[in-house]
């Protein structure tokens, strides 16, 4: 069994997570798909929103720029948070398999406890022990 130990996220995934009004450019258009004629001709209730940094897009298309705006926040929104998400999973992965390595049985063995021999050998050393000597904390016995 091999065991990885990493720091707390510390949640700064680059361009995903800093968010502020300025990384965010509006451009509101007429919309094509519903009918309306010239009241739908003169009004912009349509929403492209595109967020300068990542460049990811999205767009919203409703009777109102309200809800336009709400749909397209709420929908760059999440995209944001799912690439942050998968950043951060990718970081700590990377992490945790260069704290792990290939998890062979013998090319990193570091310690052996047979506790049905009552004996504890340290691979590096090559000193053996008492198991419930090392277990009560005299990791000595097992250095140089």
């Amino acid at each position: 069994m091999t065991v990885a130990v990493l720091d707390p996220a510390d949640g700064d995934v680059g361009p995903f997570a800093r968010r502020s009004a300025q990384d965010f450019e509006l451009e509101w258009y007429s919309g094509t798909v519903k009918a309306g004629g010239q009241k739908h001709n003169k009004t912009a209730t349509c929403l492209r929103l595109r967020h300068r940094p990542t460049g990811f897009v999205q767009t919203a298309q409703t009777r109102s720029r309200e809800n336009s705006s709400k749909l397209a926040f709420a929908a760059i929104n999440k995209a944001l948070d799912e690439a942050a998400s998968s950043v951060e999973h990718s970081r700590r992965n990377g992490l945790r398999k260069a704290q792990i390595g290939p998890g062979l049985r013998a090319g990193e063995k570091r310690r052996t406890f047979r506790f049905q021999d009552d004996r504890a050998v340290d691979h590096i050393t090559g000193k053996s022990a008492r198991a419930t000597d090392v277990m009560k904390g005299k990791l000595d016995l097992l250095w140089p």
